[in-house]
């Protein structure tokens, strides 16, 4: 077994087997057999924080969204994967 071999300890309540064809969740992102998307609780989550860095009556700057959208876009930089 593969645990035993690079002794590791497998928490089984959070290790499953799955299959790609419905998508898995994934640090954020969903996990299909031919493509990886954001997850959408995820896109919900950055909607939210923009309408909250761009109230229409404030006068802020940009720059706080700016490294807000840096750092999401640099995060979730999807990439198309090769299928099995």
């Amino acid at each position: 077994m593969l645990a035993n071999d690079l002794k590791l300890v497998v928490n089984k309540t959070n290790t499953h087997i799955t299959s790609l064809d419905k998508g898995v969740p994934f640090l954020g992102v969903v996990v299909h057999r031919k493509y990886i998307a954001v997850h959408p609780k995820r896109i919900k989550r950055f909607k939210n924080r923009v309408r909250k860095l761009t109230p229409r009556n404030s006068g802020r700057s940009v720059e706080e969204l700016n490294q807000f959208l840096r750092g999401w876009s640099g995060y979730f930089q999807l990439r198309t994967v090769k299928s099995c």
